[in-house]
Protein backbone atom coordinates (compact mmCIF):
# COMPACT_ATOMS: atom_id res chain seq x y z
CA UNK A 1 0.00 0.00 0.00
CA UNK A 2 1.26 3.46 -0.91
CA UNK A 3 0.66 6.67 1.02
CA UNK A 4 0.99 10.09 -0.59
CA UNK A 5 2.38 12.81 1.69
CA UNK A 6 3.28 16.44 1.17
CA UNK A 7 6.89 15.31 0.72
CA UNK A 8 6.44 12.24 -1.48
CA UNK A 9 5.23 8.65 -1.21
CA UNK A 10 5.58 6.28 1.71
CA UNK A 11 5.63 2.66 0.63
CA UNK A 12 7.19 -0.69 1.33
CA UNK A 13 10.47 -1.36 -0.47
CA UNK A 14 10.77 -4.58 -2.48
CA UNK A 15 13.75 -6.61 -3.69
CA UNK A 16 13.46 -4.82 -7.02
CA UNK A 17 14.38 -1.63 -5.16
CA UNK A 18 17.75 -3.01 -4.02
CA UNK A 19 19.68 -1.18 -6.74
CA UNK A 20 18.07 2.18 -5.93
CA UNK A 21 18.54 1.55 -2.20
CA UNK A 22 22.22 0.77 -2.70
CA UNK A 23 22.67 3.83 -4.91
CA UNK A 24 21.12 5.99 -2.19
CA UNK A 25 23.49 4.62 0.45
CA UNK A 26 26.50 5.08 -1.80
CA UNK A 27 25.68 8.76 -2.18
CA UNK A 28 26.19 9.27 1.56
CA UNK A 29 29.27 11.27 2.46
CA UNK A 30 31.93 9.89 4.81
CA UNK A 31 30.43 11.40 7.96
CA UNK A 32 26.93 10.14 7.12
CA UNK A 33 28.29 6.66 6.45
CA UNK A 34 30.08 6.66 9.78
CA UNK A 35 26.95 7.77 11.60
CA UNK A 36 24.80 5.13 9.91
CA UNK A 37 27.11 2.14 10.05
CA UNK A 38 29.26 2.97 13.07
CA UNK A 39 32.45 3.41 11.08
CA UNK A 40 33.97 4.14 7.68
CA UNK A 41 32.70 1.67 5.09
CA UNK A 42 33.53 1.05 1.44
CA UNK A 43 31.12 0.94 -1.50
CA UNK A 44 31.43 -2.87 -1.63
CA UNK A 45 30.19 -3.14 1.96
CA UNK A 46 27.26 -0.84 1.23
CA UNK A 47 26.27 -2.84 -1.85
CA UNK A 48 26.33 -6.06 0.16
CA UNK A 49 24.31 -4.43 2.93
CA UNK A 50 21.68 -3.30 0.41
CA UNK A 51 21.34 -6.83 -0.95
CA UNK A 52 21.07 -8.43 2.50
CA UNK A 53 18.52 -5.87 3.60
CA UNK A 54 15.90 -7.50 1.38
CA UNK A 55 16.10 -10.97 2.90
CA UNK A 56 12.63 -12.43 3.71
CA UNK A 57 12.74 -11.61 7.44
CA UNK A 58 13.33 -7.90 6.80
CA UNK A 59 10.69 -5.29 5.99
CA UNK A 60 11.82 -1.90 4.69
CA UNK A 61 9.89 1.28 3.99
CA UNK A 62 11.02 4.26 2.00
CA UNK A 63 10.23 6.86 4.66
CA UNK A 64 10.95 7.02 8.36
CA UNK A 65 9.61 9.65 10.79
CA UNK A 66 10.80 10.76 14.22
CA UNK A 67 8.06 9.01 16.21
CA UNK A 68 5.13 6.66 15.80
CA UNK A 69 2.39 9.25 16.05
CA UNK A 70 4.20 11.69 13.81
CA UNK A 71 4.66 9.01 11.15
CA UNK A 72 1.03 7.96 11.40
CA UNK A 73 -0.02 11.55 11.00
CA UNK A 74 1.82 11.71 7.72
CA UNK A 75 -0.33 8.84 6.39
CA UNK A 76 -3.50 10.20 8.00
CA UNK A 77 -4.03 7.50 10.63
CA UNK A 78 -3.32 9.44 13.82
CA UNK A 79 -6.94 10.62 14.04
CA UNK A 80 -8.16 7.01 14.21
CA UNK A 81 -9.02 5.07 17.38
CA UNK A 82 -5.41 4.03 18.01
CA UNK A 83 -4.21 7.63 17.90
CA UNK A 84 -7.06 8.82 20.11
CA UNK A 85 -6.32 6.09 22.65
CA UNK A 86 -2.65 7.11 22.73
CA UNK A 87 -3.54 10.78 23.18
CA UNK A 88 -5.90 9.97 26.03
CA UNK A 89 -3.17 8.02 27.78
CA UNK A 90 -0.76 10.93 27.38
CA UNK A 91 -3.33 13.28 28.89
CA UNK A 92 -3.92 10.88 31.78
CA UNK A 93 -0.23 10.87 32.77
CA UNK A 94 0.50 14.56 32.19
CA UNK A 95 1.80 16.10 35.40
CA UNK A 96 -0.05 18.84 37.25
CA UNK A 97 2.65 21.31 36.19
CA UNK A 98 1.94 20.56 32.51
CA UNK A 99 5.08 18.54 31.87
CA UNK A 100 5.71 14.84 31.35
CA UNK A 101 8.12 12.56 33.14
CA UNK A 102 8.95 8.92 33.75
CA UNK A 103 11.78 7.45 35.80
CA UNK A 104 13.74 4.25 35.21
CA UNK A 105 11.67 2.67 38.00
CA UNK A 106 8.95 2.00 35.42
CA UNK A 107 11.13 -0.84 34.08
CA UNK A 108 10.77 -2.54 37.44
CA UNK A 109 7.14 -1.67 38.16
CA UNK A 110 4.68 -1.20 35.27
CA UNK A 111 2.39 0.81 37.53
CA UNK A 112 4.96 3.63 37.34
CA UNK A 113 4.69 4.08 33.57
CA UNK A 114 4.31 7.74 32.72
CA UNK A 115 4.96 8.80 36.29
CA UNK A 116 7.89 10.96 37.35
CA UNK A 117 9.29 14.44 37.64
CA UNK A 118 8.72 16.54 34.52
CA UNK A 119 11.78 16.71 32.28
CA UNK A 120 12.49 18.74 29.17
CA UNK A 121 12.98 15.82 26.79
CA UNK A 122 10.01 13.80 28.03
CA UNK A 123 7.73 16.83 28.01
CA UNK A 124 8.77 17.41 24.40
CA UNK A 125 7.97 13.80 23.51
CA UNK A 126 4.55 14.07 25.11
CA UNK A 127 3.91 17.34 23.31
CA UNK A 128 4.93 15.89 19.92
CA UNK A 129 2.55 12.98 20.43
CA UNK A 130 -0.36 15.22 21.41
CA UNK A 131 0.24 17.57 18.49
CA UNK A 132 0.00 14.66 16.07
CA UNK A 133 -3.49 13.79 17.29
CA UNK A 134 -5.24 16.79 18.86
CA UNK A 135 -3.43 19.70 17.20
CA UNK A 136 -2.06 22.93 18.68
CA UNK A 137 -5.21 24.32 20.30
CA UNK A 138 -5.83 21.60 22.86
CA UNK A 139 -5.54 22.70 26.54
CA UNK A 140 -3.14 19.84 27.33
CA UNK A 141 -0.92 20.95 24.48
CA UNK A 142 -0.92 24.50 25.81
CA UNK A 143 0.06 23.24 29.27
CA UNK A 144 3.03 21.30 27.87
CA UNK A 145 4.14 24.30 25.81
CA UNK A 146 3.89 26.51 28.89
CA UNK A 147 6.08 24.12 30.88
CA UNK A 148 8.79 24.16 28.21
CA UNK A 149 8.71 27.94 27.88
CA UNK A 150 8.73 28.59 31.61
CA UNK A 151 11.58 26.14 32.22
CA UNK A 152 13.79 27.38 29.39
CA UNK A 153 16.98 29.05 30.59
CA UNK A 154 18.11 32.53 29.58
CA UNK A 155 20.58 31.09 27.07
CA UNK A 156 17.82 29.11 25.35
CA UNK A 157 18.73 25.70 26.75
CA UNK A 158 17.04 23.43 29.30
CA UNK A 159 18.38 21.65 32.38
CA UNK A 160 17.87 17.92 32.77
CA UNK A 161 19.63 15.92 35.47
CA UNK A 162 17.59 12.75 34.89
CA UNK A 163 18.66 9.83 32.69
CA UNK A 164 16.02 9.56 29.97
CA UNK A 165 17.84 7.25 27.54
CA UNK A 166 17.89 3.47 27.85
CA UNK A 167 20.87 1.26 27.07
CA UNK A 168 19.38 -2.06 28.18
CA UNK A 169 16.40 -2.01 30.60
CA UNK A 170 17.36 -3.01 34.13
CA UNK A 171 21.02 -3.24 33.06
CA UNK A 172 22.28 0.26 32.28
CA UNK A 173 20.88 3.64 31.32
CA UNK A 174 22.22 6.48 29.20
CA UNK A 175 22.24 10.25 29.29
CA UNK A 176 22.11 11.86 25.86
CA UNK A 177 22.98 15.46 26.57
CA UNK A 178 21.46 16.66 23.29
CA UNK A 179 18.00 15.33 24.23
CA UNK A 180 17.23 18.14 26.68
CA UNK A 181 17.65 20.78 23.95
CA UNK A 182 16.98 19.09 20.60
CA UNK A 183 13.56 17.64 21.40
CA UNK A 184 12.09 20.71 23.13
CA UNK A 185 13.29 22.87 20.24
CA UNK A 186 11.66 20.56 17.71
CA UNK A 187 8.44 20.30 19.72
CA UNK A 188 8.07 24.06 20.09
CA UNK A 189 8.83 24.60 16.41
CA UNK A 190 6.25 21.97 15.50
CA UNK A 191 3.68 23.67 17.74
CA UNK A 192 4.40 27.09 16.27
CA UNK A 193 4.17 25.90 12.68
CA UNK A 194 0.91 24.04 13.27
CA UNK A 195 -0.57 27.04 15.10
CA UNK A 196 0.32 29.30 12.18
CA UNK A 197 -0.92 26.84 9.58
CA UNK A 198 2.44 26.11 8.04
CA UNK A 199 2.50 22.67 6.43
CA UNK A 200 5.85 22.86 4.69
CA UNK A 201 8.78 25.01 5.69
CA UNK A 202 12.55 25.33 5.64
CA UNK A 203 14.44 24.75 8.87
CA UNK A 204 17.11 27.18 7.73
CA UNK A 205 16.83 29.90 5.11
CA UNK A 206 20.05 30.99 3.39
CA UNK A 207 20.15 34.04 1.10
CA UNK A 208 20.80 33.17 -2.54
CA UNK A 209 23.82 35.47 -2.52
CA UNK A 210 25.42 33.40 0.24
CA UNK A 211 24.80 30.19 -1.67
CA UNK A 212 26.48 31.67 -4.72
CA UNK A 213 29.53 32.65 -2.68
CA UNK A 214 29.69 29.18 -1.15
CA UNK A 215 29.78 27.51 -4.57
CA UNK A 216 32.06 30.01 -6.28
CA UNK A 217 35.66 28.68 -6.34
CA UNK A 218 37.01 32.24 -6.32
CA UNK A 219 35.42 32.94 -2.93
CA UNK A 220 36.38 29.78 -1.06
Amino acid sequence: MNYVTIDGIVRKLWASDAQAYGDHLQRLDEISRRNRFGGTVADTFIRGHAERAFEPENVLYGFLADGVLRALETIDKSKGPEGQKAAQWLKSVQNADGGFGESILSYYDERLKGKGKSTASQTAWGLIGLLAVVGPNDPNVERAVTWLVENQKADGSWDEAEFTGTGFPCVFYLKYHIYRNAFPLYALARYDNLRKGRRKFLGVQIPASDLKLATDPDHR
